[in-house]
């Protein structure tokens, strides 16, 4: 039993049902990960993450026990052959390396997990939070809106080249985008405001002398039924820039933290092959000095 509860199919090799044991952790695996799949495509990822963790625990201490009950009845001849510390280091291996191939594939084309790096899209997405990201193909679907995770293309303006950033959608190919005083307005048609409430917002702000409060205008802005918070520097900031077609192939990239943070105003239109996936749910939220944050698990951007 023991055994099992180290690996899954572990305690199955050691009872003598080598290929029972592969089995197990063979099935298991995908159970987990194909439950995260169904979650990227029907935009339920954090029920089934849950889900999927619950079945796992499950199934996990159920095979050690099923492992432990099978040793007990195993004839010694039939468990002996098996007992070598080689076949169990040789198991494990193979067994690990189908699993990693397996959530490789995963990752690679369908969900990947990402951590919010800094203040720049405060205070819809925090530092520390844990975010879902569906991987979006070249036909996927991006909208105005949307917040995706995206490679900086070695020649921007810049020192940020080959890194990896999290900004909002705010203008596709064909469009022209200009902001007048803090509005953003899209093929002449400005993008909506209101203020939030509370009206504040407060955050920590990374410096090199470490972190400083800082407190911004916080503002619902967005089209039709869908908005998103962003924050304004109190006294105004810098919010006015030249119209900009954007490019065919190209989008036009924001921060919510719109005095903060380096994005299509300074990088220019962000080619579509660039984006490397859409932010799905924050499935996780850690902060220093905070602990877990409950209440953001589940939050979409």
């Amino acid at each position: 039993m023991l055994l099992g509860l180290v690996s899954i199919g572990l305690g199955h090799l050691y009872a003598g049902r080598p290929i029972q044991g592969l089995l197990l952790g063979l099935t298991i695996t995908p159970v987990f990960l194909g439950l995260m799949t169904i979650g990227a495509y029907t935009g339920t990822l954090v029920p089934c993450l849950y889900a999927g963790l619950a079945a796992v625990t499950l199934a996990w201490l159920g095979q050690a026990i099923h492992a432990g009950w099978s040793a007990r009845r195993a004839p010694s001849d039939r468990i002996a052959p098996f007992n070598r510390w080689w076949i169990y280091g040789a198991f494990f291996l193979l067994q690990a390396a189908l699993v990693q191939q397996l959530a490789w594939q995963v990752r690679r084309s369908v969900v990947e997990p990402f951590r919010v790096p800094s203040e720049s899209m405060e205070p819809g997405l925090r530092p520390g939070d844990q975010v879902f990201v569906v991987k979006v193909g070249p036909d996927a679907e991006i909208g105005r809106g949307h917040v995706v995770f995206f490679r900086v293309p070695e020649r921007a303006p810049g020192r940020y080249g080959g890194q990896i950033f999290l900004k909002r959608v705010i203008a596709l190919a064909g469009e022209q985008v200009e902001i007048r005083d803090a509005q953003v307005v899209v093929d002449g048609a400005t993008i909506a405001q209101q203020p939030c409430e509370p009206p504040e917002y407060t955050y920590l702000q990374q410096s090199g002398h470490g972190p400083v409060k800082e407190t911004g205008r916080c503002l619902v802005e967005g089209t039709g039924d869908r908005g998103w918070r962003i924050l304004l520097a109190p006294d105004g900031g810098q919010h006015s820039t030249p119209a900009t077609q954007v490019p065919a192939g190209q989008l036009f990239l924001l921060g919510d933290n719109r005095d903060n943070s380096w994005d299509s105003r300074h990088l220019g239109p962000v080619p579509r092959e660039a984006v490397i996936g859409r932010v799905a749910v924050v499935w996780l939220s850690w902060g220093a000095g905070e602990g877990m944050r409950w209440s953001r698990i589940g939050l979409r951007p």
